[in-house]
């Protein structure tokens, strides 16, 4: 285990699941030349090892169902614990698969694990293997086809061990592969719901606003829904263009495609927030039209424990418009603060907002935030810090000229 093994399990993460990378070989003082031991005299307590951690899975983060993805020795085991169905799907690349064939005194042996209705396994190997020869891969798939568990083997020609990583690294066997590895595991383990918050979204008096997302994916559909919320964090009906008055809108986005979602800018003027909960990484941004103003595009709204973003007012003119959105399933507290160009906290600047409830919105220009303040003509920043949770926000610049509409940067305090 090493910086490419940390490297995937955020590749992971970033695709919605929560990966752990056991360190087994320090546990158990197995060296390389010592290395099958791990399949030997220590392959009870790590398999119970490994039973537990799927447990701490399941305990702590509501994960109805895992997989594993190994490598090497860690394609063996990801392949034991899919035949004794302790996964939903396991994946080896370039596995260690001396399970299939004689030789060792291995403690589980393919041929005796496998059943009819062991979890379904993906095994990656490269033809040209010289650390586990392909010939074991194919006396596997053999073991397999003729116990009837479900499997896939791929083998990759003039591929060598170790194919999506270091000196033998083979760009076209490492994609080929990382793909083949999403869709099995999209299909039968799904990761946790991925969330996006959009602090600000609204509707009527003409004004409207559109949900563009896009699937990064290039083999899994992306399903679910985008939900809108009013001040009190209760659900907000807005007008979808073509669907009718809805607080809820069910999405499906096709792998490499796009959906967007439209209201139609009748009716009253409707504003609130919006969450879109996935189970795959969606990319989103909200475009909004105001009527003889013009266009903006403000991207996803990240939970933070606090921001800075730019804030400026010219009277008569120019303004600054800041929304928040609770992204906590409880109350928050939030505390403002109105800074000048120098970072300095001015007179009558600061406020709180105590019991900012689970999904709550406020949305309000810089001088109904602060009306005690001299914000006639300023030019500054705006610092937000929450308590209890995190904060999604988004920020626009108006004017009441055509053009003078601006997405502003929320960054992350340090």
């Amino acid at each position: 285990m090493g910086p490419p093994d940390i490297e995937y399990a955020r590749q992971l993460a970033k695709q919605g699941y929560v990966s752990l990378v056991p360190y087994y070989f320090d546990a158990y003082g197995i060296t390389f030349n010592t290395r099958q031991n791990a399949t030997t005299v220590y392959a009870e307590q790590l398999y119970a090892d490994f039973v537990n951690l799927l447990q701490y899975l399941r305990d702590n983060f509501n994960a109805r169902k895992s997989g594993a993805v190994g490598f090497s020795m860690g394609g063996y085991w990801a392949l034991v614990l899919a035949a004794t169905k302790q996964i939903s799907a396991g994946v080896s690349y370039y596995g260690a698969l001396s399970g299939g064939g004689p030789g060792l005194n291995l403690r589980y042996r393919f041929e005796e694990i496998f059943a009819r209705d062991s979890s379904p396994i993906l095994i990656l190997h490269g033809s040209n293997d010289s650390t586990a020869p392909v010939g074991l891969a194919n006396n596997l798939a053999t073991i397999l086809a003729g116990k009837g568990s479900p499997h896939e083997l791929v083998i990759y020609p003039g591929v060598e061990h170790s194919f999506d990583r270091g000196t033998n690294l083979d760009p076209a066997a490492r994609d080929d592969a990382w793909n083949r590895t999403q869709a099995l595991l999209g299909k039968h383990v799904n990761p946790l719901p991925v969330t996006m918050h959009f602090a600000q979204f609204g509707d009527g008096l003409g004004f409207t606003s559109d949900l563009v997302l896009t699937n990064p994916s290039a083999t899994v559909t992306a399903s679910g829904k985008v939900e809108f919320f009013d001040d009190n964090g209760l659900p907000l009906v807005v007008g979808i263009s073509g669907s009718g008055v809805k607080s809820t809108v069910d999405i499906s986005v096709p792998p490499l495609g796009t959906a967007t979602i439209s209201t139609d800018g009748k009716g009253g003027l409707a504003l609130g927030s919006a969450r879109v909960t996935s189970d795959n990484p969606l990319g989103g941004v909200v475009r909004f039209s105001i009527p003889g103003i013009g266009i903006a595009g403000v991207g996803e709204s990240q939970p933070l424990s606090g921001f800075v973003t730019p804030v400026r007012r010219k009277s008569g003119g120019i303004n600054t418009g800041v929304a928040l959105r609770n992204t906590e399933s409880t109350a928050l507290t939030l505390k403002l603060t109105l800074r000048n160009r120098q970072g300095q906290a001015v007179a009558n600047g600061t406020r709180t907002i105590e019991n900012f409830p689970a999904g709550g919105h406020v949305a309000k220009f810089i001088n109904e935030l602060f009306p005690d303040a001299a914000t006639d003509d300023f030019e500054g920043t705006l610092v937000v810090q929450a308590t209890g949770g995190k904060v999604g926000a988004s920020s626009l610049e108006l004017g009441p000229s055509p053009g003078q509409f601006t997405a502003l940067p929320v960054t992350a305090l340090k």
